[in-house]
């Protein structure tokens, strides 16, 4: 697999920095390629003869990371709900959910969080408290906390890439045109919780339909015909979208993490072959 220089870079920094510290976070941002580098990481300590596990907390994220390594040659188990886990393979790719109420692989040298911001909690915890001799790697493009806290209770040290600005001047990543929908949106009365605004509070003021109306406009105006994402507060507010959306004759289809697995597969494998236009979605396409 060809690298581009700043993923070679930040590879050659990562194994630096585990010459001094075990638990390494690294931090990239969205576009710029960490699962090419964290599956790097493991093409080179498999022909090393080393262990590795992948821990991550969404199904679509094993998914993407296994679709890498097979194009790579790297022979894998999953260790995920619906699968029959192989803890002989020298790679595991592993759902955090699953991989608490099993047995633990033995012998891990190299443990690798995907969207390690999630790492927090104490699923999290009890699976690094399984492996005290194990190096680490946490990827994620948001090495920090909505109450401002890092993480330096659970890695060492932070090794960065490039930031956006140095991607797009490189042409690694396209600069994005904003606009936004002329309707009037006062945030100043909602209140903050842990750092970001109140959910349900921020969902009451989005969720109107001359906002969400709004939406269906600017889209036809600036991204007619396109594919597009739409990120919403709520499932009712996601669903509302997808409603104004076909009331104007657009395709649409809502996914949330209440969506059965089957449907939620099939929505995302018909999204990708340009079945319908609107996706939106509660907090699943937001990572990978």
């Amino acid at each position: 697999m060809n690298l581009r220089p700043y993923q070679t870079k930040l590879i050659s920094d990562i194994q630096t920095a585990w010459k001094k510290h075990r638990r390494v976070m690294a931090q990239l941002p969205t576009g710029g390629g960490k699962t090419i580098i964290f599956n790097d990481i493991i093409h080179r300590a498999q022909k090393e003869g080393k262990r590795c596990m992948m821990i991550v907390h969404r199904k679509e994220l094993i998914t993407q990371a296994g679709r890498k390594l097979f194009k790579m040659g790297v022979d894998y188990g999953v260790i995920m709900a619906g699968y029959d886990s192989r803890y002989s393979a020298t790679v595991q790719l592993a759902s955090v959910q699953t991989l608490i109420r099993r047995a633990m692989p033995k012998g891990i040298d190299i443990l690798i969080t995907d969207e390690a911001h999630h790492c927090v909690s104490p699923t999290y915890r009890e699976i690094y408290s399984t492996y005290p001799d194990a190096k680490f790697l946490g990827v994620t493009a948001t090495p920090i906390r909505t109450n401002g806290d890092g993480f330096t209770d659970l890695y060492d040290t932070l090794v960065c890439g490039p930031n956006v600005s140095d991607l797009i001047a490189g042409g690694y990543l396209v600069a994005p045109k904003i606009y936004a929908a002329p309707t009037a949106l006062d945030l100043s009365k909602i209140k903050k919780t842990g750092g970001d605004y109140n959910e349900r509070a921020l969902a009451d003021a989005m969720d109107n339909k001359r906002l969400v109306g709004g939406l269906v406009e600017q889209w036809t105006k600036h991204a007619y015909g396109r594919q597009t994402v739409c990120f919403a507060i709520t499932v009712e507010h996601s669903k509302h979208i997808v409603e104004q959306y076909r009331q104007a004759g657009i395709s649409a289809e809502h996914i949330d993490g209440a969506t059965p697995q089957d449907s939620r597969d099939k929505i995302l494998a018909d999204f990708a072959k340009g079945q319908f236009k609107i996706l939106s979605n509660v907090g699943i396409v937001t990572e990978g």
